[in-house]
Formats: C-alpha cells, sequence, structure tokens
C-alpha cells in the first residue's frame, strides 16, 4: 500500500468525511456506505493497534462505522432515487470509484496474505508461553508483513506481548527502558527438536526507539528441524542456554528476549529457512493455532 495512503494517516480523515457528509441521493449513499465498510474493514486489519496504546482499540473503527450508519440508514427513506447531474456529484462519483477500486486491490491483497499452499510450510510449537501474544508482523505479503521484501526472512514473523489490557507494557507511558516491556527477559523455548546450528550471545541490548544498525543479526539461537532452519532473533546478551551442535527439544528453554540488533522495542523474531538453501523461506505455522498474519493474538 502506497505509504501516505496508510490507514495510519488516512483513517480518522475519512471517518471524519462519512459523518460529515451527506449524499444528495439513494444511490450516491450506498455507494458511500459500501465503500467506507471496505475501508474500515481493510484499516481494521492492517494498523497494528498496540502501537497506539492498546490491541482493543481494534474496535474503534468497526463500533463508529456501525453506530454512524446505523444514523445514515435512519434517513435512508427521506433521500431521492434519482441522482441530480451536478459537477460536485460527478466528482464524488468519480473519487468514490478511484477509492472503492484501489480498496478492492488492497483488499485482494490482504486475503491473499493467508495463502499459504502455494509455498512450503512447516509446523512448529509456539517458542513463547505464559501470555497472550500479539503477532506484529506476519502472513505472505508486504500489506500484512514487511519482512516479505526478504529472503530467508520473507515469511518470519515479529511477535509481542500483551496484558488482557491489550497493552505491550507494564504501564501506560511507554519509555526508552526495555525492562517497561511486558515480553522483556520472557523465556524462549525451542520450537521444535533439532540440532543448535548457531548462537550469537555476546550483543549489547540497547533502549527502546533506536536501532543498533551495526549489528542487523543481533542475538540469535537458530535450530535445524529436520533440515528446516527455525532462527530466532533480538535475544538478550548473555542469557543464551545452549551451544552449537548441542541437541534440543521442543518446548526446551534457550534463551531470553531481549533487544539486540536492528530492533526498535523487544520482542522476537522468529523466522524459518532450508537448511540446503538459506534463500528459500519456508512459513512458519503454529500447531494448534491458525496461521499468523498481523493483528491476531493467541494465548499459550
Amino acid at each position: 500500500m502506497i505509504y501516505i495512503f496508510h490507514p495510519y494517516f488516512t483513517a480518522p480523515l475519512i471517518l471524519l468525511f462519512y459523518i460529515l457528509h451527506n449524499p444528495s441521493s439513494k444511490f450516491l449513499q450506498t455507494i458511500s456506505i459500501f465503500t467506507s465498510f471496505l475501508y474500515f474493514l481493510l484499516a481494521t486489519a492492517l494498523i497494528p493497534w498496540p502501537d497506539f496504546g492498546s490491541y482493543w482499540l481494534i474496535t474503534l473503527y468497526p463500533t463508529a462505522f456501525i453506530f454512524i450508519t446505523i444514523l445514515k440508514i435512519k434517513n435512508f427513506r427521506n433521500l431521492p432515487s434519482h441522482t441530480k447531474i451536478s459537477i460536485l456529484n460527478i466528482i464524488f462519483l468519480v473519487l468514490k470509484s478511484i477509492l472503492l477500486l484501489f480498496l478492492i486491490n488492497e483488499t485482494g491483497r490482504y486475503i491473499s496474505t493467508f495463502k499459504t499452499n502455494q509455498h512450503q510450510t512447516f509446523r512448529i510449537d509456539s517458542p513463547l508461553k505464559g501470555g497472550i501474544f500479539y503477532i506484529h508482523q506476519g502472513g505472505t505479503n508486504q500489506i500484512t508483513n514487511y519482512h516479505n521484501s526478504g529472503y530467508s526472512s520473507k515469511f518470519a514473523m515479529d511477535i509481542d506481548k500483551i496484558n488482557i489490557f491489550g497493552l505491550l507494557t507494564h504501564r501506560f507511558n511507554k519509555n526508552e527502558n526495555p525492562n517497561n516491556y511486558l515480553i522483556f527477559r520472557d523465556t524462549v523455548y525451542a520450537p521444535c527438536c533439532g540440532k543448535i546450528v548457531s548462537v550469537v550471545d555476546s550483543i549489547k541490548d540497547h533502549g527502546v526507539g533506536s536501532k543498533n544498525n551495526f549489528s542487523v543479526y543481533s542475538n540469535q539461537i537458530a535450530i535445524d528441524c529436520e533440515g528446516i532452519v527455525i532462527k530466532m532473533l533480538h535475544l538478550h546478551k548473555k542469557t543464551a542456554m545452549v551451544s552449537v551442535f548441542d541437541t534440543v527439544y521442543s518446548g526446551q528453554p534457550i534463551g531470553l528476549i531481549g533487544n539486540s540488533g536492528f530492533s526498535s522495542r523487544p520482542h522476537l523474531h522468529i523466522e524459518g529457512f532450508i537448511s540446503e538453501s538459506p534463500n528459500h523461506a519456508v512459513i512458519l505455522k503454529f500447531k494448534g493455532f491458525p496461521y499468523p498474519v498481523r493483528n491476531m493474538i493467541y494465548k499459550n
């Protein structure tokens, strides 16, 4: 999606326009309602809500849309059936048609991010336990997963932890201290049985809001599971509980969550690829859960 058209920026403006604008006919009102419905459905799916305070803000736009639409439908019978030909109505119809085509295209892209049958998949256990976990980046295309422009990280996931109030942190105020984040120093568990093939454990963690551009790959642990390498990044310095060549079992503690490398806040980055072909990314699915895409949460 074109960056300036991202719902981050456009959703409040579209909502305000939807509230204030009253189309002059039943036809134009129907177009307005349908276009707005598609837009707010897409905005709800794409905006990473915990970044704006709480995950439960995900109900904001659907609730507002339903309430406003009920008011508009009440006035629907009073609108004329025929649309008057005027410059304003023509401009409105053209703009709405362009927006509608754009939304249909973006909705198609969003639906396609759930399609996994065209790629190799590998089922693993969740590497995190004891809480509610939020998928910040996930899916098979860039509309829900910015990693999709990469190779081995093409289908990577970024996982955060939230509490029952939908917050990422212990308090409403977010500061530079990573200890304020619920996921910081949480235990990471081996998501599969296999052999440790890589351990990086010496990179210093940094404050929230900054990224160590010189240590892109961060503290990490990689496990070869039946020819599929599962790599977990942004771990805490000096917390690795395993070494290269160790054999691990699924559910075994292997490290702690940190904020090292190219990471702006504590979270777990996990990706999979074929061991003999590192540029061949593999889709990871958690056992017992649907395919993880942005804004999905799960409890484990």
